[in-house]
């Protein structure tokens, strides 16, 4: 009873953070997602259609705007009953991370640590109150990998099916879970298969729930555009405004860009792109992003490299104007990566379902570093790696796991290594923002 007295604390505390930000979040003004999430909403209110403030209707996905509708029918149109659901919401997450923490790790202490590192993270914190896809995504999200470890568990129909249904629901939140469930599928059956589980008609199960549970809204979509949109319409126009001449790496592009791409899309014969539908637009984006990116190699591995300090590094705080919150993010960012780097080299050998959860980090990092990249895109990947960020802090109470850890030469050197290249980076950033290199 008393652990979990401990984390009903760390909940309501998280809760209680994630309330209070609501106000000063929106005194820096809606974000330009925020305000189109909740136009998209008002439309289906009012009109029943989904389409957003640029009269497209499958460039965001659907899931978000659609539960926020039902909550203005349900509530009206004010926005603070939502943003103080979005809290409770976001502070469900800590409690999943508890549950996924505890099922790979068997340890109430570790678990306590990795809620309390999301409870207490800035930019979950921020985003909580904001009415954007984060909050309901990170917790199908989370929902996802504890019924992935389950099926390593203790294989069943009902998890399958289960596993189908929030993978879906995730993938209608935010596309890019769309080109995740196979890998996570995949990498449920190698787990598996090392521990010697017949999990591959489970596997089968869940991915014909995933393809059900998406078939409405990838029917919705060929019906108006007469092509395959599994999700949304806006992955080649990522992609292209993250490889370009004129590319910042982020969603920002240098003056040039629109006079560069009407030049491209001139070279294929189109003269009027307000001729093309946002899916042919997308896929001519898709087109010229290859094509540049095939023949200019080098700048390619220069915007990666700055995508991937982008995505790694810089503090998701919802706002730029307040660098005393900007220092206290990177302070809790750099102390959660040495955390991480302790808890990777401590964590069992025979404890093969991690790699669930190291598959999913590399693969959405990876992924912004082909797209473009922001530093909030990270905010789904920080319960992740919370986890092993609460194994890591374990040494400082166990004493045999201290021993574990000192008992390796080469554990202890790589992970000074890796700390060390962790110090770089940052002070390296540090100085580079402080002389006006990087804003």
């Amino acid at each position: 009873m008393r652990k979990y007295k401990s984390l009903l604390l760390i909940f309501l505390t998280g809760l209680v953070l994630r309330i209070a930000a609501i106000d000063p979040v929106h005194t820096q003004a809606y974000s330009t997602d925020e305000a189109e999430y909740i136009g998209i909403a008002r439309m289906l209110v009012e009109q029943g259609e989904f389409i957003d403030s640029n009269g497209e209707l499958a460039k965001r996905s659907p899931l978000f705007p659609f539960f926020l509708s039902y909550l203005f029918r349900l509530f009206g149109s004010g926005l603070l009953i939502p943003q103080v659901i979005g809290c409770f919401i976001s502070s469900f997450a800590i409690y999943l991370v508890y549950v996924l923490s505890f099922r790979l790790w068997n340890n109430h202490q570790a678990a306590l640590i990795a809620s309390s590192a999301v409870a207490f993270y800035p930019g979950l914190i921020f985003c909580a109150g904001i009415l954007q896809t984060e909050n309901v995504y990170i917790v199908f999200f989370l929902l996802a990998f504890i019924l992935a470890i389950q099926l390593t568990q203790s294989a069943s129909i009902t998890t399958a099916v289960l596993l189908g249904l929030v993978s879906a629901l995730a993938a209608l939140t935010r596309a890019v879970f769309f080109g995740f469930f196979p890998i996570l599928l995949l990498m449920i059956w190698y787990v598996g298969w090392k521990n010697s589980l017949s999990i591959t008609r489970y596997i089968i199960v869940a991915f014909i729930i995933w393809c059900l549970f998406l078939s409405p809204w990838i029917t919705r979509n060929y019906k108006i555009f007469d092509a395959f949109v599994p999700i949304s319409s806006w992955g080649g126009s990522s992609l292209i405004i993250g490889n370009n001449p004129y590319a910042t790496g982020t969603w920002r592009v240098k003056e040039g860009y629109d006079k560069w791409y009407n030049e491209q899309a001139i070279k294929r014969g189109i003269n009027n792109l307000s001729e093309l539908n946002e899916v042919e637009k997308n896929s001519l984006s898709k087109d010229i992003a290859i094509e540049w990116m095939r023949s200019n190699p080098g700048k390619i591995i220069e915007l990666a490299f700055k995508k991937a300090h982008m995505f790694s590094v810089y503090p998701a705080t919802h706002t730029d104007r307040i660098i005393w919150i900007q220092l206290i993010a990177v302070i809790i960012d750099f102390l959660l990566l040495i955390g991480v780097i302790f808890g990777i080299f401590i964590a069992p050998k025979s404890q093969k379902r991690t790699l669930l959860i190291a598959c999913a980090v590399l693969f959405f990092f990876l992924l912004q570093v082909i797209l473009h990249a922001e530093a909030r895109y990270r905010l789904p990947l920080i319960p992740l790696i919370s986890i092993f960020f609460g194994w890591g802090m374990i040494p400082l109470f166990d004493k045999q796991q201290r021993e574990f850890f000192r008992s390796s030469k080469r554990k202890i050197t790589t992970a000074g290594i890796l700390i060390g290249f962790v110090i770089i980076i940052y002070t390296g950033t540090g100085i580079m923002f402080l002389t006006g290199l990087i804003k």
